[in-house]
């Protein structure tokens, strides 16, 4: 290779080590996260201020999708259709008039019930969103007892009562949500309604992060910070993966 070629190829590994350096920094500005994260890689529009990390293509309009289903899809729920959508990009207004006209078509579906709690959750009419979550549940929703457990949790139109909270999430993580694996570890990694414990607390959040949890990353590092020196290069390490996830909404590794 001539000192030219060679030349060149330093100066691309130079500016590339310069990119990494900056994106793995701990003062990278961050969002804080919402209520409860769905941090997913959607095509939905970003939130002002939120930076472009990942996007999947568009993918074909699936048979059965209804407007409910296109503002209000949730990862958590096993029976969604299409793209989903996190909590924090639900435009509430339009999902509610969707959700509640699929609802009204189709009064048994538990999916347009579970869309229309969280759009009335996203818009802060908490006693509705409990009363949709509740119908949801009695049509056979699995994932309306996480999102029942995290009104609880974090006092959405009820007092806080991490007890609740917690007996919720364990029984929406035996009917598989992935969601409540990582708000039962929050509640062990603070100890609100259990007993802390910050080593339940971080393999509840590995479980959630196996199954693809991508804000898990964030909070695993958040509380290695809290296990001594020895983990704090893991610390370090969880967060920036959650942000090379696409976890866009995640907490960065820096001590707050």
């Amino acid at each position: 290779m001539s000192r030219r070629g060679s030349g060149i190829v330093s100066l691309i590994l130079f500016v590339l080590a310069a990119q990494a350096a900056q994106a793995d920094s701990p003062d990278a500005p961050v969002i804080p996260r919402p209520k409860h994260p769905e941090p997913q890689i959607t095509t939905q529009p970003k939130a002002p201020g939120v930076r472009d990390i990942a996007t999947t293509p568009p993918k074909p309009m699936i048979a059965g999708t209804t407007a409910c289903d296109r503002l209000t899809a949730n990862a958590d729920d096993p029976a969604h259709i299409g793209d989903t959508v996190p909590f924090y990009a639900i435009d509430a207004r339009a999902a509610i008039a969707a959700c509640r006209q699929a609802l009204k078509a189709s009064p048994t579906n538990a999916r347009f019930a579970l869309g229309l709690g969280l759009a009335l959750d996203k818009a802060r009419r908490y006693g509705e969103a409990m009363t949709a979550y509740r119908k949801a549940l009695d049509l056979g929703s699995a994932t309306a007892v996480a999102e029942i457990g995290s009104l609880y949790h974090f006092g959405g139109g009820v007092p806080v009562d991490g007890g609740q909270a917690a007996k919720l999430y364990q029984e929406a993580i035996d009917k598989g949500s992935t969601l409540a694996l990582t708000n039962l570890g929050l509640l062990y990694a603070d100890g609100l309604g259990v007993k802390q414990d910050y080593a339940k607390a971080v393999k509840l959040l590995e479980a959630a992060l196996a199954k693809g949890e991508i804000y898990s990353y964030s909070e695993l590092g958040r509380r290695r910070r809290h296990q001594g020196p020895r983990q704090s290069g893991l610390a370090l390490s969880a967060g920036r993966r959650s942000r090379r996830a696409g976890c866009e909404l995640c907490i960065g590794a820096a001590p707050a």
